[in-house]
């Protein structure tokens, strides 16, 4: 995926999850059983997400590779290679770990683990042009989401594609 790409879909990614948490149960409990085509899988995911508060970032990064690119899809951004993975994993469930999962997938998921792993501050490579209020510096995806997509984002969002392809595309 190249960065234009990217940024594209981390914006729409980030307004979907923000819809999500913002939404009532029990419109949640509606999309999360029309995403997640197993009932009892569903069920039991309905369970977690009120357990984690409506807590995106928690919540997604604690789902397999196949249900985050379920949610991504969900969301109007393509995955290529979504389905032949999730038949290769149901296929070998043994090898679940030696199959590649989609890049959209591992780079959107990193996304997610950058904002849960870091606060928004200066750092040595990037300069805020401004900066969030003092309680909402830190690092999870709701803070993150609300100062990228309120007009700050796409030069940061640039800037975290190459931290994210460094650090999960490739280990």
């Amino acid at each position: 995926m190249d960065v234009s790409t990217f940024v594209d879909s981390a914006l729409i990614f980030m307004e979907k999850y923000r819809e999500m948490e913002r939404a009532d149960d029990e419109v949640n409990e509606r999309f999360i059983k029309e995403v997640v085509s197993s009932p009892w899988e569903a069920e039991e995911l309905c369970n977690v997400w009120l357990e984690k508060q409506s807590n995106f970032g928690d919540f997604f990064l604690n789902l397999d590779y196949g249900i985050q690119g379920d949610f991504i899809e969900a969301w109007g951004i393509p995955v290529p290679g979504l389905q032949s993975y999730k038949d290769e994993t149901d296929k070998f469930k043994r090898d679940r770990w030696h199959s590649k999962p989609p890049e959209t997938v591992i780079l959107l998921s990193g996304l997610v683990r950058h904002f849960c792993s870091n606060d928004i501050v200066d750092n040595q490579y990037y300069k805020l042009l401004k900066y969030p209020d003092y309680h909402k510096i830190s690092g999870n995806s709701s803070n993150w989401a609300d100062y990228l997509l309120s007009g700050s984002g796409r030069s940061l969002i640039r800037f975290i594609y190459q931290v994210v392809v460094r650090v999960y595309r490739y280990g």
